[in-house]
């Protein structure tokens, strides 16, 4: 028998009553600024993942096209990735399902040997 039976409380595995209900009701504090904590963290959090979502796009389309963050970001400076009149030309694309078969799937492709004297030596 409880004194002041308030109710039984599944959460705890125990009645609640006059000798726990002022500690059970610190607890459902604590709880509740828990949870609101941890709510506050994930949405926080969301803006972080759409960047997260954004790369992960980026390095789709890149292995889509097999080129690289590096040649994406510097092709300006390599000789091998511009055609003649200056605009971006990439030699290692296959098309899609090669490029993707390359990257997955770790079968070679045939690559031609591009010029690449375009390259800065940092030495």
């Amino acid at each position: 028998c409880v004194e002041h039976f308030d109710h039984y409380c599944p959460w705890v595995g125990n009645c609640i009553g006059k000798g726990n209900r002022n500690t059970f009701f610190v607890f459902l504090c604590l709880e509740a600024c828990a949870l609101l904590i941890s709510a506050s963290i994930a949405i926080l959090r969301i803006h972080d993942q759409a960047g997260v979502v954004a790369l992960t796009i980026s390095q789709a389309v890149q292995i889509a096209r097999n080129v690289t963050t590096n040649e994406m970001a510097n092709w300006h400076r390599y000789k091998y990735l511009k055609r003649a009149d200056g605009t971006y030309r990439n030699p290692f694309d296959r098309g899609l399902i090669r490029n993707c078969m390359e990257v997955w799937l770790h079968v070679p492709m045939s690559v031609p040997d591009p010029d690449l004297s375009g390259c800065k030596d940092k030495n």
